[in-house]
């Protein structure tokens, strides 16, 4: 995905077979190496949840988290409430 640095957006994430009621977390890996703590996503439906992020330019306001310029990648995904769901990267954030 690409973010404009003056940019918010939600990004989209499929997790199908995952019981609906279900909480989930997500962990970012910035250019630099910084990794986040586990911030919560919000469910859309059960098969897909979403984080708000936001880019170092935006105006203040609500997002998961700010990212800096460069690549970031979302480095995992969990679910809280279900050990047996299967952990797995989320991909990359381009901030450009």
């Amino acid at each position: 995905m690409h973010l404009d640095p003056d940019g918010r957006e939600y990004v989209h994430w499929p997790v199908d077979g995952a019981p609906a009621g279900l909480t989930f977390e997500a962990q970012f890996t910035t250019p630099d190496g910084t990794v986040s703590g586990w911030l919560p996503m919000e469910t859309v439906s059960a098969t897909e949840v979403r984080a708000l992020v936001a880019g170092p330019d935006a105006d203040q306001g609500p997002a998961i988290i700010k990212l800096p310029r460069g690549r970031t990648f979302v480095t995992k995904i969990r679910c809280t409430d279900s050990p047996e769901i299967i952990v797995r990267p989320g991909g990359v954030i381009d901030v450009s």
